[in-house]
């Protein structure tokens, strides 16, 4: 069972605020500067420090902080073992997590005794969230640092630009100065998708400029009915499109890219073992 001044610890990470952590765990915050003092005890090292009146991590402390999470996730799946259930806290990227999972989350929601929480945001919310321990694991679609996360690929995935059905490039591989008179609708940042956009367009020596005019767009409902009424266009990938029929894909030269879905999870955390229950 892991020690009630380690859940302290976790929390004041995730506040980073004496207060916060207080009203959070139902104590006061001499408690929590208690705690955190005794385990600065006893392993003879700063955990937290001021940077101006900003609290912050020591490297200590992250190295604490790591093996922490990694530690109430075992306690979590020990405990699933010993009373016969399951319970799966799942991570996705936005095209994964609306377009291309659900026969996944059909047959976990089948199976008897198994709870299913699954979170669908940005690579970048996504990452954090497994960082923090909340999530086994997480399918996503843009980079990440492979040497802090084990890993697997899900599926490899063609990157397209995606149009109203009606629109002229429906179906058609056109030249990058077609696009000049378009409209771009692009997702926000920290999105993979748009991360990916970003890369290809780099490595054309190209920039957002080539298109007639930029939207951001939060939501990938909005834009859909926006290039339905061919309003504008996007860069996706292609399930996006496959199960829209007020949607069709296009090819630029040049651009053609494809790339990878992948599972991630932390080393040691038993994400690999959740995956696997998940049947990704």
């Amino acid at each position: 069972m892991q020690d009630y001044r380690m859940e302290t610890f976790l929390t004041l990470c995730e506040t980073m605020n004496h207060h916060a952590a207080a009203e959070r765990l139902c104590l006061t915050q001499p408690a929590v500067t208690q705690h955190i003092r005794r385990l600065e005890e006893r392993y003879g090292c700063r955990l937290f420090t001021y940077d101006g009146r900003r609290l912050r991590l020591t490297r200590q402390g992250e190295m604490l902080r790591e093996f922490a999470v990694l530690e109430k996730q075992r306690e979590v799946r020990l405990q699933e073992r010993l009373h016969g259930g399951l319970s799966l806290r799942v991570g996705a990227t936005k095209t994964i997590g609306e377009y291309v999972i659900a026969p996944q989350v059909a047959a976990c929601l089948a199976r008897p005794g198994c709870s299913l929480t699954l979170e669908v945001d940005n690579t970048a919310h996504i990452l954090g969230r497994i960082d923090e321990g909340k999530l086994d694991f997480a399918l996503i679609e843009g980079s990440f640092d492979r040497a802090r996360y084990a890993w697997r690929l899900f599926r490899r995935e063609p990157f397209v630009g995606v149009c109203g059905a009606g629109h002229p490039f429906a179906g058609r591989r056109i030249c990058p100065e077609m696009l000049r008179s378009e409209q771009l609708f692009l997702r926000e940042e920290g999105s993979g998708t748009r991360r990916i956009l970003e890369e290809v367009l780099d490595a054309a020596g190209l920039g957002v400029n080539i298109f007639g005019g930029v939207a951001t767009l939060g939501s990938f409902t909005l834009m859909t009915g926006l290039m339905a009424a061919s309003a504008g266009i996007t860069f996706a990938y292609e399930a996006v499109a496959v199960e829209n029929p007020s949607l069709a894909t296009f090819q630029v030269e040049g651009w053609e890219t494809t790339r990878e879905f992948n599972c991630v999870w932390l080393p040691g955390s038993g994400g690999e073992e959740a995956a696997e229950a998940f049947g990704v």
